[in-house]
């Protein structure tokens, strides 16, 4: 095979991208294909068609499998999914040390 020549399988070269099953992506611009997904949203990739580089991951809105394409996506990290911690507030016990006032520059104390 000529080196220059691309290989059906090796779509990394054809897409610029390299993708792998089990990678996050966040959607670019709005897909031309999946349905009810809008940009911003994070999907974990199942698997990569060999041939044209489609991405196949589950699509929650319609409740299937879909395919969304190299160009329509960037990689991210794992979102994170659960309870944010509840915040404790403290009393603040004792006297409050005493505050000290200074002029601005340009301001005169009478």
């Amino acid at each position: 095979m000529n080196s220059s020549q691309l290989s059906l399988f090796n779509t990394s070269a054809a897409t610029g991208h390299v993708y792998r099953a089990g990678d996050w992506v966040k959607v670019r611009k709005k897909p031309a294909f999946a349905a009810w997904v809008k940009r911003g949203e994070v999907f974990q990739i199942n698997q990569i068609h060999p041939i044209d580089g489609s991405l196949k991951f589950w699509n929650p809105h319609i409740k299937e499998w879909d395919f969304l394409y190299p160009e329509e996506v960037k990689l991210t990290v794992e979102p994170v999914v659960g309870e944010v911690p509840e915040l404790t507030v403290e009393p603040v016990v004792g006297e409050a040390s005493e505050l000290t006032v200074e002029s601005v520059v340009g301001e005169t104390q009478s």
